[in-house]
């Protein structure tokens, strides 16, 4: 690329005019052969070969700056050859140059042109008079802009290979600028980030900036008059600089590290987004100083953002740093050269293409890059927020678990509710169920006796126990009271067999205990009483709005809370309401392990209710006793009303009663048969 713009590797300077032209001179860097003056914009060229005060040229790429007056430059030269020379001036941005060539005082070729003339390339070229005999160069140029002005003499062949070269170069930079905006366009929409479409419009800016510092934006965009030809160097100037700083300012996340930093980089933006208002007002010179200080702040800026973000360890910003690098250096020295700080050279001249070229490239892996790691900083949020919705979906399950504890599944089913979430207090529902309550009995002699560490063990042991098979049974819980249970079931005869089975697993659970019965005695003698009722009910919530509980209420809890209590009376394990009765098929085992034992005047009722036992779980010989007198204690039973008026048939009934209770296993005992034998005696009444 040197080589390219350059125009070829050898390195043929002229010296100190005058210049002498042979058949073997390719090109000249020509510039130190001119000598120079600054003259009044008024200056005729008489005015000009009468001036005696012309300085030599020390640079090859000699820098005036920005200057008012019109530059003159003059030389010698001595052409012994047929070739033709062209002369060049390689400065796109004049507003006039003037070229004059002299012999003997007489003008023998003259040309001219300006930034807003056409011609067939971005410089300003003049082919020599080559008659044999020596002549005088006279040139004349006026610029708003920085008189930046490489001047070169061509063999005509060799320019004509120049010339291939340097539109090969110049076009295979703006095409990858071109390509790079539109490439990264692409990730903006496919990305909607918008640090790509700050840096698409940061090298749009950049690469038009340049091909109006090398001429290339005539063939594109021609404007005339002059000033607004050469206003559009400042204006894509501040759009570049104000779309760098707004580009590693997203880029670089500085709004993340340095809130005061961030503030001034806006700040900065805002000032360059008025300047784009003020600069196509202002005189030519102000504007193009203005376009050259202001760069150079925002170089200041991106370049603090940098530092920054590598600090606070943002691994995209090494790439960034190395990209701008190549760039800081390029523009601050074409800036600076653009301002006379430096003596004017080819990297001055040419070297914000190479640096623009290279920061680019590398500003398009950074991005690159930024991409991957943002990609692995949401994999890695995800795989967070993957975790961590784990863990929340475990406590969430852990919770429900932990409130299926306390508000059974079942409820929710009957109160229509998917979670415990949608429960609100008054939400009830009426239904048609078996309520079982279930006690132990004995076990306040049992906790006097056994301490209360052990009787805690043991009532949570006994509590596990039964609710399997309660929900064996279809059954659910409604609620622990201390000792006793409640639950409900929709099935009648399941609620039966429940109860039965709850009172052998008691059984059993003593029979299987590691407390020796010398320790424990009481614990041999718990057994648990079961009461039965099937009707209809409330199930609801009830409580505060900071506190809820799930409840049943109704006459069929009452009724199986007063059959439960009758058992303590009755000596018996499990009491059946006849509407439990009733729901009990025909064929079903357990018809042949029911008696009726009588009616009963229950607190609650005004009409007497008939009462029925369970022995089901009763022990063999005392099940196969009460299910082999089953038919004369129902009868019994069912005549206790007649006989309280007759009192033969009393006398009968005490009789038959005696003979049955002789009848009873040894070591056990016919609670029910006991109780009517009191109320045949006229020991007791029949209220409970």
């Amino acid at each position: 690329m040197l080589a390219v713009l350059a125009g070829c590797s050898s390195p043929h300077y002229a010296g100190a005019g005058p210049i002498y032209l042979d058949g073997k001179i390719e090109y000249l860097r020509a510039a130190t052969a001119f000598r120079y003056a600054l003259l009044p914009e008024n200056a005729s060229v008489r005015d000009a070969l009468s001036h005696k005060d012309y300085r030599p040229i020390r640079s090859a790429y000699p820098n005036f700056g920005l200057q008012r007056d019109a530059l003159w430059l003059v030389t010698e030269v001595h052409a012994d050859t047929e070739i033709p020379f062209i002369l060049e001036v390689a400065s796109p941005q004049l507003r006039k140059i003037e070229f004059y060539q002299l012999q003997n005082g007489e003008i023998i070729a003259r040309g001219e042109g300006s930034a807003g003339s056409s011609r067939d390339h971005p410089y300003f070229r003049f082919p020599l008079v080559q008659n044999g005999s020596p002549s005088k160069i006279l040139i004349r140029m006026v610029s708003a802009d920085a008189l930046t002005i490489p001047i070169y003499l061509w063999n005509e062949v060799t320019l004509r290979k120049t010339d291939l070269l340097r539109h090969l170069g110049f076009g295979a930079f703006f095409g990858l600028m071109l390509s790079l905006s539109i490439y990264n366009f692409f990730i903006f929409v496919s990305t909607r980030d918008r640090a790509y479409l700050y840096y698409v419009t940061y090298i749009l800016g950049f690469g038009i900036f340049l091909s109006v510092v090398y001429g290339y934006q005539a063939y594109f965009i021609p404007l005339q008059p002059y000033h607004f030809q050469v206003v559009m160097a400042p204006l894509f100037s501040i759009i570049t600089s104000m779309f760098a700083l707004l580009f590693s300012h997203g880029f670089l996340l500085i709004r993340d590290y340095s809130r005061m930093l961030s503030r001034v980089c806006i700040a900065v933006i805002s000032v360059g987004g008025l300047l784009l208002l003020i600069v196509p007002f202002l005189e030519t010179r102000m504007a193009i100083l203005v376009a050259n200080v202001y760069p150079m702040v925002t170089v200041f800026l991106v370049t603090a953002n940098i530092v920054l973000a590598w600090k606070s360890g943002f691994k995209p910003a090494r790439y960034f740093a190395l990209a701008w690098s190549f760039l800081l250096l390029s523009v601050v020295y074409f800036v600076a050269g653009n301002l006379g700080v430096v003596t004017g050279s080819f990297l001055s001249h040419y070297g914000s293409i190479f640096g623009a070229s290279l920061e680019a490239t590398l500003l398009s892996l950074a991005l690159g890059y930024r991409i991957n790691d943002l990609r692995e900083k949401q994999e890695e949020a995800q795989k967070q927020i993957v975790e961590e919705q784990k863990k929340a979906l475990e406590l969430q399950e852990k919770y429900t678990e932990s409130f299926r504890r306390f508000v059974p599944d079942q409820f929710l089913h009957y109160l229509k509710k998917e979670s415990i979430l949608e429960v609100n207090r008054g939400d009830s529902i009426q239904s048609e169920m078996t309520v079982l309550f279930s006690d132990l009995r004995d076990f306040t002699e049992f906790s006097e006796n056994a301490g209360e560490e052990l009787v805690f063990h043991f009532l949570n042991l006994y509590l596990e126990q039964m609710q399997p098979i309660i929900q064996k049974y279809g059954g659910f819980i409604d609620k622990f009271i201390g000792d006793a249970i409640m639950a409900l079931f929709p099935d009648p005869e399941k609620a039966v067999l429940a109860s039965a089975d709850m009172i052998l697993e008691l059984r059993s659970m003593q029979n299987q205990s590691n407390i020796p019965e010398s320790e424990d005695k009481a614990l041999q003698l718990m057994e648990s009483g079961c009461g039965l009722h099937h009707g209809s009910l409330m199930l609801g919530t009830v409580g505060s709005s900071d506190r809820l509980e799930t409840t049943v209420i109704g006459d069929t809890v009452n009724m199986a809370s007063r059959l439960e209590s009758l058992n303590k009376t009755l000596g018996t394990r499990i009491l059946i309401s006849r509407s439990v009765q009733q729901r009990i098929s025909s064929d079903s085992q357990l018809q042949d392990w029911i008696r009726q034992i009588g009616t009963w005047h229950i607190r609650g009722k005004s009409e007497p209710q008939a009462i029925f036992e369970v022995f089901a779980a009763d022990p063999p010989a005392l099940r196969s006793y009460k299910s082999r007198t089953r038919d004369e204690m129902e009868s019994i039973a069912s005549m206790l009303v007649q006989s309280r008026s007759d009192t033969g048939l009393r006398r009968a009934l005490r009789e038959r009663m005696e003979v049955q209770l002789a009848s009873v296993p040894a070591g056990f005992q016919d609670g029910p048969a006991q109780y009517l034998m009191t109320q045949l005696s006229g020991e007791a009444t029949s209220k409970s």
